[in-house]
């Protein structure tokens, strides 16, 4: 079967990567008395082919025709012989026209790339005028404040980061997250370049009278030929940022990688960036350079996200068709961001287009979903929708195993976004996330979770170079573990609430500065845990847990300054404090003793308010060193504490491990992190290559006891243990940006330990040595490419090594007394065996004409192309036949070749 379907596979492939012969398309038209250029243009519109060429080459000449089924080169000699021109045929769907005698020379591709850049110059006398106040009301003190929003030009989207230039005043200024600027100008006429990657570089006439407002809209750039490249960023921006350790995947990107069931998948890209691993297929969450799942602050429009999956890992969260852009701070982390040690994953939505209703979506053989957004007061009010659904259980019913085929999985997910512009100045939005898994295995066991949320958000420019952005939000998150059957049926449930406020500035007192500071405050509320039987049959007895309650404040200033051009620094810093608040009973111990049944003093009881209190300061500093025009050094160190703790006794998540404040004996853990990188890039931002090096220290890490009984336990601190831990690694990166194909490949050396030394046998582990975390996997190498064969058609691989994680083993029985009794090694003394995975996938669009609304595009995925059976675990059981030795059973969650189909659709 497997052999089938890859011959199946490269068999598609090779029928589309040559794209196509243009002697192929036929031309039916006819034009009366229209000009050469006129009718380069039309025919571009209408059929999926791409003309370059300067207006200057062609004579103002007009042509009465009419062709009828008439092949492409026939149609171009007709045109342009007269003309003395000739054509070029580029990447298949690309033609270059100039003078025949320009073209008989030996010039390479590029230099025909380069006349069609350099052809675009501007004519002063037809800039766009913008009229900056009032005429009749010109300034007294000489100077107009100009505030303003920048947008795209089709979708009204406001866009961050780009750059406006007066070059005879020298005078520059930056949008904002918001699109929003503001400059101080002369009063009279200034000539002003806007500029922002993807978009085309802009001249006006700016008249400047007195203050006044201005939304300027931009063009995408009319990229055509495959060197020529939009990115997220600036070609250089890894060498000239201040910052380190930060990826901006931009949907494009995400679209394009291969993923489990074809599905564009947010994590499962970050997954191939350095030291992001996660601990195995149908785990939770991902880990980040060796820390836990809990330590990433994960976020969508400000909402704060508990469980980043679906499907037991399978899928996240995020809707790909309708994120904007997804950032993840591994090293450098603003001091806007805390409450976590290794991360934060900052989602942000788009804005519903305030022009025209769109639509897109996709259909695949376990999933589906359809998104639409458009204007519900043009130019004023927007919304978006987004929805998605599995049907994956007639898959399930296939597998001959009848647990497999009894067995069900599902999920859904709904996003709306509402957003208001009430001027160009201010916009509110309010967008609402809900979603649903359940996971059944036969008639054993099953799991179902649930997330949902509210975020608004209000952005406005307050005054002259400082704006504001308030957001307030509220979520809940809840999960069950049930057996749906027998005298032992129950559900087990838990969660936790949120309530959340920030309020964040950002003041530009000139180019070379952008100071934000703020404060934000959170209340987390977790759920009691409680367990109520589920058959009529069940023995099981009600029982419930009250769970605390808390909140966590931070104020915070951080300075993104270009100190010249070769230093630049962003420094910030933070203060935090947490509060358990009651009511709440506390059980007292004895000094110096284990925490246990034997060890309780008495219990002391605390009204509403504050139970015990936490807190510290918490600096953020990284500085870039240029050492030449293609290289850079940085350095950052952040200190960081995290309040709030996912508690679980098992490597990789389940939906029934629940998140715990800091209590009495649960204090907060924080981490020291520092980072050093070196940052090249060749072959004019052709290639970026880096290799960073960092260390974290962690204090107070919660670890376990053996065998700690968790769930139900009224005193969970007699099963916690606090420990040291520490992270360090090596990441090297290289990258090819441009061309038809490109990629990244990455190696990243990583150690996590950890180390609990306590006042008893009973509170240590391992002989109070370092041992490794359950996330410590040494070596991780990813390789991602895609090659653009043409227009239509691009085909993407990646590879995937990581080292197995460290599991905890028998290594022996014993008998006592007649009895057998089972002896483990130390903790996490050996590794599962390493995980290796080749996926495929290759992506058709059907449709290459420009103007055409509906556009649609087929995906063929192959995960886990050679059929690796990787172990999620290993368990051991006794073996029969030899009393004393444990045998060894591997666990594949897919240990199989797994092809896929998804259309995907926009219109």
């Amino acid at each position: 079967m497997k052999t089938n379907i890859l011959t199946l596979f490269f068999l598609m492939i090779a029928a589309y990567v040559h794209g196509q012969n243009i002697g192929d398309i036929l031309i039916s038209k006819s034009y009366d008395n229209q000009s050469i250029v006129s009718i380069l243009n039309d025919i571009d519109q209408h059929y999926p082919i791409d003309f370059y060429f300067k207006k200057e080459w062609i004579k103002n000449n007009t042509v009465s025709t009419t062709w009828e089924a008439t092949s492409l080169p026939l149609v171009l000699e007709e045109l342009l012989t007269p003309q003395e021109l000739n054509y070029m045929v580029y990447s298949g769907y690309a033609i270059i026209i100039a003078p025949a005698n320009e073209l008989s020379k030996a010039y390479s591709q590029e230099f025909y790339i380069n006349q069609y850049k350099s052809a675009t110059t501007r004519n002063d006398d037809q800039l766009t005028r913008l009229a900056v106040g009032d005429s009749l009301n010109i300034s007294t003190n000489g100077i107009a404040n100009m505030t303003g929003v920048i947008t795209d030009a089709s979708t009204s989207e406001t866009l961050p980061g780009v750059t406006l230039y007066i070059e005879k005043i020298n005078l520059a200024a930056t949008t904002d997250a918001f699109g929003q600027f503001s400059m101080a100008l002369p009063i009279g006429n200034h000539e002003l370049k806007v500029n922002s990657i993807g978009y085309e570089e802009t001249f006006f006439q700016v008249v400047a009278y007195s203050n006044g407002s201005v939304t300027i809209p931009l063009q995408e750039k009319a990229v055509k030929l495959d060197e020529i490249v939009v990115a997220a960023q600036k070609d250089d921006s890894n060498i000239r940022s201040a910052q380190m350790g930060i990826t901006t995947l931009s949907m494009k990107e995400v679209k394009e990688v291969p993923t489990f069931m074809g599905e564009a998948d947010v994590i499962k890209t970050l997954l191939l960036q350095p030291s992001v691993t996660t601990v195995g297929e149908g785990a939770s969450g991902f880990n980040v350079r060796g820390g836990n799942i809990d330590q990433n602050l994960i976020m969508q429009d400000g909402g704060l996200v508990f469980n980043s999956s679906h499907v037991l890992g399978f899928f996240s969260i995020f809707n790909a068709d309708i994120v904007e852009e997804a950032t993840l701070y591994t090293g450098s982390i603003p001091a806007q961001y805390g409450g976590r040690l290794s991360s934060v994953l900052d989602v942000q939505l788009k804005d519903g287009d305030f022009e025209k209703w769109y639509g897109n979506g996709g259909i695949g053989i376990v999933s589906s979903r359809l998104s639409f957004h458009g204007p519900l007061i043009k130019d004023k009010t927007s919304l978006l929708i987004g929805l998605r659904s599995s049907y994956s259980d007639w898959i399930l019913r296939e597998f001959e195993n009848p647990d497999l085929s009894r067995s069900s999985i599902f999920f859904y997910d709904g996003t709306a976004k509402l957003t208001h512009k009430f001027s160009q100045k201010s916009k509110i939005d309010l967008s609402y996330y809900n979603s649903f898994d359940e996971f059944q295995y036969s008639d054993q066991f099953g799991f179902d979770w649930a997330t949902q949320f509210a975020a608004l958000n209000f952005n406005n420019i307050l005054f002259k170079k400082l704006s504001s952005a308030t957001s307030i939000s509220y979520g809940s998150y809840g999960s069950s573990l049930f057996e749906p059957e027998g005298v032992a049926s129950f559900t087990l449930t838990n969660g936790i609430d949120f309530l959340k406020g920030k309020q964040n500035f950002l003041w530009s007192p000139s180019p070379s500065h952008d100071i934000s500071f703020g404060g934000e405050w959170t209340r987390y509320q977790s759920k009691p845990e409680t367990i109520h039987p589920l058959a009529e049959e069940s023995g099981i007895v009600p029982q419930s847990i009250k769970k605390q309650q808390g909140q966590e404040f931070g104020v915070y200033i951080n300075d993104e300054y270009i100190i010249n051009n070769t230093l630049s620094a962003s420094l910030g810093i933070r203060y935090s404090w947490y509060q358990q608040l009651g009511p709440e009973s506390v059980t007292n111990y004895e000094a110096n003793e284990p925490r246990n049944d034997n060890t309780i003093v008495d219990t002391t009881f605390f009204g509403a308010g504050k139970i015990v209190q936490y807190g510290g300061l918490e600096p953020r500093i990284s500085f870039k060193i240029t050492t030449s025009p293609t290289s850079s050094v940085k350095v950052s160190y952040n200190r960081m504490n995290q309040y709030i703790h996912l508690i679980s006794n098992t490597a990789a998540s389940t939906p029934v491990d629940f998140w715990q404040v800091s209590t009495t004996y649960i204090p907060p853990q924080i981490a020291n992190n520092f980072s050093v990188g070196y940052f090249q890039n060749f072959a004019g931002n052709l290639w970026e290559s880096s290799l960073q090096l960092y260390y974290r220290d962690i204090e107070q890490i919660v670890e376990y006891k053996d065998l700690p009984s968790l769930l139900l336990n009224p005193g969970l601190e007699m099963e916690l243990l606090t420990g040291e831990g520490q992270a360090y690694g090596a990441e090297f990166l290289l990258k090819k940006r441009t061309g038809k194909l490109t990629g990244q490949f990455s190696y990243t050396y990583n150690r996590s330990l950890v180390r609990v030394q306590g006042n008893s046998l009973e509170e240590t582990v391992n002989d109070g040595e370092w041992f490794p975390s359950n996330f410590d996997k040494p070596h991780n190498v990813n390789l991602s490419m895609k090659y653009r064969a043409n227009k239509r058609s691009v085909l993407s691989m990646n590879f995937v090594y990581n080292s197995g994680r460290p599991v905890t083993a028998p290594i022996g029985n014993y008998a006592i007394d007649g009895v057998t009794v089972t002896q483990y090694s130390l903790r996490n003394q050996f590794r599962i065996p390493a995980y290796h995975r080749l996926d495929l996938s290759y992506t058709l669009e059907n449709r290459a004409i420009k103007k055409v609304r509906y556009k649609g595009s087929w995906t063929f995925t192959i995960y886990n192309v050679y059929a690796r059976r990787n172990p999620f675990s290993v368990y051991f059981q006794r073996n029969q036949f030899a009393r004393f030795k444990p045998s060894a059973y591997r666990l594949s969650i897919i240990g199989t070749a797994f092809p896929s189909i998804t259309y995907n659709f926009k219109f």
